[in-house]
C-alpha cells in the first residue's frame, strides 16, 4: 500500500477525456448541457476514501457506465485468479469535484462465485507529473533447450499441486478451494467438521455445469446453411493500408491505395456481386481517407488534393488456399469490370500477377477439374504460384512490400499467408481461425503439427504494443480481426489439446474413446460452439498424429 499523497495517473482517463469532449454524461437534468473536465492530473487517496462523503455529502448526480465483454483470458492481479474470456467489467465513475469515484465490478461465472467490487477515489492534482512507468516490457521468447512447440502444462487430473497448501498448512481443502462461501460466518461451524487431508494427493474435480456440455448442445443443433442472398458485405479498416471484407465467406481481406486494389482471398462464388461493391465503394470513397501526398501532388491544390481519387480498380487476386470460401469468387472477380491486373491488359499477361498462389493450389484445383471437367472455370486458376517458402511481389504494392509465405501441411498442403509489411498486418487463411478450431484437412496434407508451426510462424513475425492491445494486426481465416495475443492463445491451444490427444493415443485409446474423454472441454466455450465443430477436430486431431506415429 502506497502512502497518502502518492501520485496516480488512470491511462483510462486519456479515454474518457475525448468521449466526455463531446457527451455530456454527466449533465444534470435540465441544467446546462455542459460536460465536466476531466482533463489533468489526479491522485488516489489510500487513507480517506470516503473523504468527500462527510459534511453535507456529494451532489447527486449522473453516473458514467462503462461496459466491457469479449476480454482476453488473463489474471485478476489484486488475488491471482484467473480470468476468463466470458467475464464482463463494468465502471461507474462519479465526479463531485475535486473527487472522483470509480467503482469497478468484474462477474466471471469461470472463476468467481460472486461479483468482484473494487472502489478508488481520487482527487485532482494540477501539479502532478506523470512519473515513467517503471517496468520494462519482456517480449516472448524461447528457451534453448526446448522446442518452440513447447507449451508446460498438466494432463486433465494429473496436476500434484492443488493440494499442496492444505496439506502444508494442515487446513481443509474447502476451505483452500475458496468461494464466496467461506466470506461468510457461516462457513466456520460447517469448515470445523472438515479435516485436513494428511498426504499430498492429486485432484481430480467434476465438472458439471453447462460449460462443459457445449459441444454437444451445439451438436444438437441443426446446421443451418448460410442464405447469400440475405447476407451483407461489411468492411472494416484493419490497418495501414488494409481493409477486411467480413460476410462472403471465408474472411477477404484487402490493400486499396493509389496503386488499386490487391485482394486476399475471393469469398464464395454467390457473394460475388456484393464483393465487387463493396470494393467499388471502398476505393471512391475510403473509410479512411488516404493522406493528401497519397492523392496529389503537394504542389496542389487543397481541391485537387481531396477530389483526385481514381476509379476502383482490382490489380491481382492472392489466394491463401484452394478453399471454395476463398477462390470461388476468383471467376467473377477476374472477369469484372474493374479487374485490370497490373500488365498487358488484354494480352499476353504471363509477366504479371493476375492471381497467385502456391503451386500446391493450382494442383488442387486442377485435379477437381480432372475428376468432374469444368469444374473450376479456367479464369479463376492461379496465374502465378510458388513453389518455395516464399513469394515476394515484384514491386511495392499502395507504397509497401508484400510477402507470400508458404505454411506446409498446415490446414492443407497448399496454404499460404501474406504479410503487408508497411501496414504491418498479416493474413493468416485457414491456420487461424478467431471463433472456431482450425479446419485440418489431413487427406489434403493437413495436420495439427503444420498448423501449430503455421501459428509460431505468425507470433514470430507478428509484433505486439507494449501496454496495448495492438501492433501487428492479424486477419484470420474466419472470425474477428486479431493481435499477437489472440493468435498466441489459439497457438497455445493447439499444442495442448495436440499433447492431450497424443497422450491418449499412447495409452491405446481409440479415436470414440478420446472423443467421449473430451481432450478440448476446457476450449470449447471459445472455439467449440459451431454444430460438429469439436468432433471434426478431435477427429483431424488424432487422423494426422495416428499417421505421424505410422510413420
Amino acid at each position: 500500500m502506497r502512502k497518502t499523497g502518492t501520485r496516480l495517473i488512470i491511462p483510462s482517463l486519456l479515454l474518457l477525456t475525448a468521449l466526455l469532449a463531446t457527451v455530456p454524461a454527466f449533465a444534470q437534468a435540465g441544467g446546462p448541457q455542459v460536460p465536466p473536465d476531466l482533463v489533468g492530473e489526479w491522485r488516489r487517496l489510500t487513507n480517506h476514501e470516503d473523504a468527500h462523503e462527510r459534511g453535507p455529502g456529494p451532489d447527486p448526480g449522473d453516473t458514467l457506465t462503462i461496459s466491457a465483454t469479449h476480454l482476453k483470458e488473463s489474471f485478476i492481479r489484486r488475488n491471482g485468479v484467473q480470468g476468463s474470456f466470458r467475464r464482463t467489467v463494468t465502471e461507474h465513475v462519479s465526479l463531485d469535484e475535486p473527487y472522483m469515484t470509480w467503482i469497478l465490478i468484474v462477474n466471471d461465472a469461470d472463476y468467481l462465485t460472486a461479483p468482484l467490487i473494487r472502489s478508488v477515489t481520487f482527487v485532482r492534482n494540477p501539479t502532478g507529473q506523470v512519473p515513467v512507468y517503471p517496468c520494462s516490457p519482456q517480449l516472448e521468447d524461447y528457451k534453448p533447450d526446448r522446442a518452440k512447440d513447447y507449451v508446460p502444462h498438466y494432463l486433465p487430473g494429473t496436476n500434484p499441486y492443488l493440494t499442496e497448501v492444505p496439506v502444508k498448512y494442515q487446513v481443509p481443502i474447502e476451505g483452500v478451494r475458496g468461494g464466496a462461501e467461506t466470506e461468510y460466518p457461516e462457513f466456520q461451524p460447517k469448515v470445523k467438521a472438515l479435516s485436513a487431508p494428511t498426504a499430498q494427493f492429486t485432484l481430480k474435480p467434476e465438472y458439471k455445469d453447462a460449460s462443459t456440455r457445449i459441444a454437444e448442445l451445439a451438436d444438437a443443433q441443426s446446421r443451418r446453411e448460410p442464405n447469400w442472398n440475405d447476407q451483407k458485405v461489411e468492411a472494416l479498416h484493419v490497418q495501414g493500408n488494409v481493409y477486411l471484407l467480413g460476410g462472403a465467406g471465408g474472411n477477404i481481406a484487402l490493400s486499396a491505395g493509389e496503386d488499386g486494389v490487391v485482394m486476399i482471398d475471393s469469398g464464395v462464388a454467390p457473394m460475388s456481386e456484393k464483393v465487387l461493391g463493396a470494393i467499388q465503394a471502398l476505393a471512391e470513397r475510403p473509410i479512411i481517407p488516404l493522406t493528401r501526398s497519397s492523392r496529389a501532388s503537394y504542389f496542389a491544390s487543397t481541391w485537387q488534393s481531396t477530389h483526385s481519387e481514381a476509379p476502383a480498380a482490382i490489380r491481382m487476386i492472392i489466394n491463401t488456399s484452394a478453399d471454395s470460401d476463398h477462390t470461388g469468387g476468383n471467376d467473377k472477380i477476374a472477369g469484372s469490370k474493374i479487374f485490370h491486373p497490373i500488365g498487358v491488359e488484354g494480352g499476353d499477361q504471363s509477366g504479371s500477377e493476375v492471381i497467385v498462389a502456391h503451386e500446391n493450389v493450382l494442383q488442387r484445383m486442377d485435379a477437381l477439374n480432372t475428376a468432374k471437367p469444368d469444374t473450376i472455370p479456367a479464369r479463376a486458376l492461379p496465374t502465378t504460384t510458388y513453389f518455395s517458402d516464399r513469394y515476394r511481389l515484384h514491386r511495392f504494392v499502395n507504397g509497401e512490400g508484400v510477402e507470400v509465405i508458404h505454411l506446409p501441411n498446415a490446414h492443407s498442403d497448399g496454404d499460404s499467408m501474406i504479410y503487408f509489411r508497411g501496414s504491418d498486418v498479416i493474413v493468416a487463411g485457414d491456420v487461424f481461425n478467431s471463433d472456431t478450431y482450425p479446419d485440418i484437412d489431413v487427406a489434403h496434407g493437413g495436420s495439427i503439427q503444420g498448423v501449430i508451426e503455421a501459428l509460431i510462424r505468425v507470433t514470430d513475425l507478428a509484433y505486439p504494443e507494449y501496454m496495448g492491445q495492438g501492433g501487428t494486426m492479424i486477419i484470420p481465416g474466419h472470425g474477428h480481426i486479431s493481435d499477437i495475443a489472440d493468435a498466441a492463445y489459439y497457438r497455445d491451444m493447439l499444442i495442448i489439446v495436440r499433447d492431450r490427444v497424443q497422450d491418449m493415443i499412447k495409452k491405446g485409446m481409440t479415436l470414440q474413446q478420446i472423443k467421449a474423454a473430451k481432450p478440448t472441454m476446457d476450449y470449447d466455450p471459445l472455439f467449440g460452439r459451431q454444430p460438429g465443430a469439436t468432433s471434426k477436430f478431435d477427429e483431424a486431431v488424432y487422423r494426422s498424429l495416428a499417421q505421424r506415429k505410422a510413420q
